[in-house]
């Protein structure tokens, strides 16, 4: 049995996949018994005495969490590494290493030119932004870093590294947190508004071609909000959109289910499966289909009630992710 555990993350970032990580913290030192640590791996102490974002305070104490010099590089301890940080996996011989998997696609983005081998890195994302992958650079990347496992946040990631015959692949989802589930149950569905949300940061660009086709429809962004204030407007709204690239399970999405939106997305990345985003297909429509998008979402606004029905079996395994997640984790725990 591993010894103690760290799990790196950006320092003072707040995010759906930085949440995802201290909440493996928090739940591996509460539910499993084992020592846990979030590792800031460009925490400075002359920018933040406290590099843990104010919201993840509910997961992680102050004695939880280290810098560099506190991660003891042991093969008795296990480094888990998200997808975007593992650079910094070369900074350690002796401790077990794991990649994991919240992310395919911001891989790519922030891995494109680290302090080492920068050119190997531009040049493999070049090859992925031309749509010319090359699974040799992919294996050869893999091997680089050696990971002993990989962990998987959703069904699409796990695909794209079976794609390119990657063994030791376990999965470790996330779940939405259960008092902004107990929250929603407060939300009276009858009086809910002829409003579209929709975050700017995905997809906006075919958003904003949405909107121009339909101006008479109330889009509301979420933008300069806070979580109480995205709360409300979730709660409000009848529909929200997603056209990103969805990297992963996004938040977002599965927080405005459980506040009663009907989701419509597109068909890219995690969206395209039927598991991690395991909506009916009818509310799944690329690019090529904005007249019928439109169409969608003036259904919804007439006949809310029967279309929000729709989404039961997707609102059952959201609410059911936690218990879910904690089976997963004490799965991979047993192999360690």
């Amino acid at each position: 049995m591993v010894e103690k555990i760290y799990v790196a993350c950006p320092a003072s970032f707040k995010t759906g996949g930085t949440e995802s990580i201290h909440q493996l913290v928090y739940n591996l030192n509460k539910f499993f018994g084992i020592k846990t640590y979030v590792y800031y791996v460009n925490y400075n102490p002359k920018k933040t005495e406290n590099p843990t974002a104010d919201a993840f305070s509910i997961y992680v104490g102050s004695d939880e969490w280290v810098d560099a010099s506190g991660v003891e590089d042991s093969e008795k301890n296990l480094l888990i590494i998200p997808e975007m940080e593992t650079p910094y996996l070369e900074n350690f011989k002796k401790i077990r290493k794991c990649i994991w998997w919240l992310s395919v696609d911001n891989f790519f983005v922030y891995n494109t030119a680290p302090k080492s081998k920068p050119l190997f890195y531009i040049k493999h994302y070049l090859k992925k932004v031309l749509g010319k992958t090359s699974l040799e650079y992919e294996k050869l990347m893999f091997n680089e870093f050696s990971a002993d496992f990989h962990l998987v946040q959703s069904y699409y990631a796990a695909q794209f590294l079976k794609e390119l015959n990657i063994k030791n692949i376990y999965s470790i989802p996330d779940y939405i947190h259960e008092n902004y589930i107990a929250e929603t149950k407060s939300i009276n569905l009858d009086l809910k508004e002829d409003i579209v949300a929709y975050n700017p940061a995905k997809g906006y660009e075919f958003t904003a071609k949405l909107k121009a086709m339909a101006p008479n429809i109330r889009w509301v962004p979420i933008v300069k909000m806070t979580n109480e204030e995205v709360f409300q407007l979730l709660a409000k709204a009848k529909v929200y959109i997603d056209f990103g690239n969805h990297p992963g399970k996004d938040r977002i999405p599965r927080e405005a289910a459980l506040a009663g939106c009907c989701l419509i997305t597109g068909k890219k990345g995690s969206a395209g499966n039927p598991y991690d985003v395991a909506i009916p297909a009818k509310y799944k429509l690329d690019e090529t289909e904005a007249p019928a998008i439109i169409a969608l979402i003036r259904e919804i606004f007439s006949n809310y009630k029967s279309q929000s029905n729709k989404f039961n079996s997707y609102l059952e395994i959201l609410n059911n992710e936690k218990a879910v997640y904690l089976k997963e984790v004490g799965d991979f725990l047993k192999i360690l």
